[in-house]
């Protein structure tokens, strides 16, 4: 998106005593110059792609001010 990069995925983890993670996560990306500027984990898709203003119509896009 432009500047912005939306990536889904999965977190996935294990903690000493075992007990395993697993969850879904996105991260938007933001770049300036050609290197990362920013990053930002999200929970849920909808949230991330709403940060980068594509989320629902007639909601207002979150933009990082980085």
């Amino acid at each position: 998106v432009g500047t912005e990069l939306v990536v889904s995925g999965r977190w996935e983890a294990v903690g000493r005593s075992g007990v395993e993670l697993s969850t879904p996560a996105t991260w938007v990306f933001g770049f300036r110059e050609g290197k990362i500027a920013y990053w930002q984990a999200y929970t849920s898709r909808a949230g991330a792609l709403e940060a980068v203003g594509l989320g629902q119509p007639g909601t207002a896009p979150r933009r990082h001010d980085r």
